[in-house]
């Protein structure tokens, strides 16, 4: 019913718009009510024939749906790795909760139950995943009805928020606001400015006698605007996020017009990325985030389950909780080679530059455009300086991190255990230098080390494949 909705609603509207005069009223009342009768009736069909269950004999979780087309899904419960209660807005107003179950290994969308009540919801998520098929887990059953006390490890306060606003994602609502505002003048042109000629609006701006304040105004407009949207983003996103620990499970809670309750395993979880830039560290904030099995449809998107706002000691406990040991000193660094620097150089400097030159020349005067592009080589070999003075392979006892940035610096962190497959290349020009690239391939996504010692990277390889051979410890 909610997609019938959502996928009509720009329809009506275009009606109501452009074509209202066309069908006498009566006729579009009936046929609407028409429509909306059938739509009930398949939706109460498909809600009669949904049904799901738990086989103990096989230990898999069933669900049986389809009105004309049956369909069932069986997904065994020790690949189950994360439960997700959503309640969205118009979920809230019922109360009722959407279930969503993210299986490893899957390469289909993960399975979802749209629509369960409070109790059912809570209680099928802690049988999902209390299953425990051998002692060799150590891990223990989650019972639904239990009062065991939960240790609290983080509760966001709405000044942490509010920091966190202020420090992240300046480029992402930037770019956002600027899409607006060109949109916004764009039409204000067409409308109000059409009979002027381009050069004529230029000259406008450039003989009005406010035009240093204009741009001043500008830009405080769009720097409060920035960090306006980011601490109502932050807020609305992150609205009363706790996690807690129960009996070596992470309980985490978050939202505001959108809930969501979410249960995971901390020895699924696949890789660990922490995140940290320069006003973060000032205030002690860290963001972390945790990609457990992506299945193949979720490749290559933005996926994980983000913990904004610990402070280092929160994070170190949060590190100790999933590794189950404290990071001891390094055993190796491994740095870029200055290759990385050079050829990143080369292609967002010098190309751009060069082109810039060629295009502009014969517009503008030549000193201006050297000027530009001059100013645009300095400012992108720091910047790429920077990421490569940042960029670091760390190789600790029982660890693996790869360090990566620029303005935002991020940790990744996994266990060797995790490692699926492993690859060292290296192009035909690279030999000659001994240099190449490293490839982690997790079931939470691939991780990359460019431009370095080729020897170096390959005792290491061989040193991590010894080491997975001879663990014993899963993947999962």
């Amino acid at each position: 019913m909610q997609k019938f909705v959502r996928a009509f609603i720009p329809v009506i509207i275009l009606f109501i718009v452009k074509d209202s005069s066309r069908i006498p009223l009566p006729w579009v009342v009936i046929g609407s009510g028409i429509l909306f009768l059938l739509v009930a009736i398949w939706s109460y069909l498909a809600y009669r024939n949904f049904f799901f269950y738990i086989d103990e004999k096989t230990d898999s979780f069933i669900i049986m749906k389809g009105v004309l087309a049956k369909s069932k899904t069986i997904v065994p419960l020790e690949n189950i790795q994360q439960v997700t209660l959503n309640q969205k807005f118009i979920h809230k107003l019922v109360q009722v909760y959407a279930v969503e179950i993210d299986s490893a290994g899957s390469t289909e969308k993960e399975v979802e139950i749209p629509s369960v009540s409070h109790d059912i919801a809570l209680e099928l998520k802690s049988l999902l995943l209390s299953y425990n098929k051998t002692e060799v887990n150590n891990h223990i059953l989650i019972d639904a009805n239990t009062t065991e006390q939960n240790d609290l490890v983080q509760k966001l306060s709405i000044w942490t928020l509010i920091k966190l606003g202020l420090t992240t994602s300046y480029l992402q609502t930037l770019g956002l606001i600027l899409a607006f505002f060109i949109t916004f003048f764009e039409q204000y042109s067409n409308i109000f400015l059409k009979d002027y000629s381009d050069e004529e609006v230029f000259d406008m701006y450039r003989t009005s006698d406010v035009e240093s304040l204009v741009i001043l105004y500008v830009l405080v407009v769009l720097i409060s605007l920035v960090l306006m949207v980011n601490v109502v983003r932050v807020i609305m996103k992150f609205f009363n996020y706790s996690i807690s620990v129960q009996n070596n499970t992470f309980l985490v809670n978050y939202g505001l017009l959108s809930t969501h309750n979410v249960i995971l395993r901390p020895r699924r979880i696949q890789l660990l990325k922490v995140t940290q830039n320069f006003f973060q560290a000032k205030m002690d904030l860290f963001h972390l985030k945790i990609n457990q099995v992506i299945s193949g449809e979720s490749k290559g998107k933005n996926v994980g389950l983000e913990i904004p706002g610990y402070s280092k000691a929160e994070k170190n406990a949060f590190f100790n909780l999933v590794f189950e040991h404290e990071t001891e000193k390094s055993l190796f660094e491994l740095a870029p080679n200055y290759r990385f620097w050079a050829f990143r150089f080369f292609i967002f400097a010098i190309i751009p530059a060069t082109v810039g030159v060629l295009i502009y020349m014969n517009h503008y005067d030549w000193k201006i455009v050297s000027a530009f592009c001059m100013a645009y080589i300095l400012l992108m070999g720091l910047i790429q300086y920077r990421i490569f003075k940042v960029r670091k392979l760390i190789v600790y006892k029982d660890l693996i991190c790869l360090r990566s940035g620029f303005w935002d610096v991020t940790e990744t962190w996994l266990e060797p255990n995790k490692i699926q497959k492993l690859s060292v290349s290296q192009l035909f020009w690279q030999k000659k230098y001994d240099i190449g690239t490293l490839t982690l391939h997790t079931a939470g996504g691939n991780v990359s080390f460019q431009t370095t010692s080729y020897s170096e990277l390959t005792q290491l390889s061989d040193l991590w494949l010894y080491e997975i051979e001879s663990a014993n410890k899963g993947w999962m």
